[in-house]
């Protein structure tokens, strides 16, 4: 979420272990492993997508909103900029509908 980019996270290496079908294709689970190795988490989800080979860069936030109760979430870089942009992207949309809706009924309006 937009508040919890501003938590610190901990960069490391996600591997699939297995592929959970859904509506949206694959929901990817599998290990995460810090890339100073320290920390190893198993059986969490991917948000993102893993590369040809099952594995991908993803961050860990403990105090991500989907980390409070497990599975836990591990984030690629991508999925990331997209919670940010899709956001953003149906502000501008609703914004431009309320603009039209406005200007239809004040046309309307002026008519009668």
């Amino acid at each position: 979420m937009m508040l919890d980019r501003i938590e610190p996270s901990t960069w490391g290496t996600f591997t699939q272990e297995r592929c959970v079908e859904n509506r949206g294709g694959c929901r990817s689970i599998g290990r995460w492993v810090s890339d100073d190795g320290s920390s190893r988490l198993h059986g969490v989800v991917l948000d993102g997508a893993p590369g040809s080979d099952g594995t991908v860069s993803a961050f860990f936030r403990p105090t991500d909103t989907f980390n409070v109760n497990k599975p836990w979430v591990v984030r690629t870089q991508a999925a990331e900029d997209a919670n940010i942009w899709f956001p953003a992207l149906m502000l501008v949309l609703l914004a431009g509908c309320t603009i039209h809706v406005g200007a239809r009924m004040r046309s309307r309006s002026s008519r009668h």
